[in-house]
């Protein structure tokens, strides 16, 4: 028996240090459009790899790609992505592969360029329609264990309360169990040169449920401390909660 299990152990790693030779080969700059429709199918965003892409099996499953666009649609404007990243590095797990899963171990995002617009009850990374292909996927699992944004620059538009701001040398981390929550975020950001810090907890996201939102935000320089406690309702967009405001100053 002891026997028998050594064979099968030295099978199943000559198997693994084959596949891993064989991924090592392929060239996987000819198959970006496939991961692209691949991705398209499970966010419902659109992909775009200008950069070249390169992925391994082991020791971790990683995929590694520059110069990567996300659209909210196929005909979104070209020159309003809803981010462009200078270079991805994710590691997943292998064992979700295997059960047809995504469970992201670590993914950093390297000089995001992030873009969210509001214009009335329309918000560019909020899509209103799950598409036919979306639908086929639903049973697929996204796990996030740890996504980092690092050095990234995001800028918010509301066209309705005519806000305009940018933010940059944003640095978080982001957790979530699935691509609908809940949500964990905690980081950093440079406003008008001024440090500020932040943690935010969202839950389950719902068209037809509240979601529970909790953040704080604090700025060292003004000695200002905001904190809101509560619940949001995409549907009619609807806030409910106790918000709390702090300044020495």
């Amino acid at each position: 028996m002891k026997k028998f299990l050594i064979i099968m152990f030295g099978i199943v790693v000559l198997a693994g240090i084959g596949a891993s030779i064989y991924v090592s080969t392929i060239d996987w700059n000819q198959h970006k459009e496939g991961i692209a429709n691949q991705l398209k199918e499970i966010t419902g965003k659109k992909f775009v790899f200008n950069g070249p892409v390169n992925m391994t099996i082991f020791p971790m499953p990683s995929l590694n790609a520059s110069n990567v666009q996300v659209f909210s649609d196929v005909n979104q404007d070209a020159e309003h992505p809803l981010m462009t990243i200078e270079n991805v590095v994710a590691k997943l797990s292998f064992s979700a592969l295997l059960g047809g899963n995504f469970d992201v171990k670590m993914m950093t995002l390297v000089k995001p360029s992030i873009y969210l617009s509001r214009n009335g009850k329309d918000i560019n990374w909020l899509d209103n329609a799950q598409t036919n292909s979306q639908a086929e996927f639903k049973d697929i699992k996204v796990a996030l264990d740890s996504v980092l944004l690092q050095d990234a620059t995001m800028k918010i538009i509301d066209e309705e309360h005519e806000i305009e701001t940018v933010l940059n040398n944003l640095n978080a981390e982001i957790i979530a169990d699935s691509l609908e929550g809940p949500y964990r975020i905690d980081g950093s950001y440079v406003k008008d040169n001024n440090p500020e810090g932040f943690a935010i907890s969202i839950g389950n996201i719902s068209e037809s449920f509240a979601t529970n939102l909790n953040f704080v935000l604090s700025q060292p320089s003004s000695e200002t401390y905001v904190r809101f406690d509560g619940t949001f309702l995409l549907s009619n967009e609807a806030v409910n909660g106790n918000l709390v405001i702090e300044s020495k100053k």
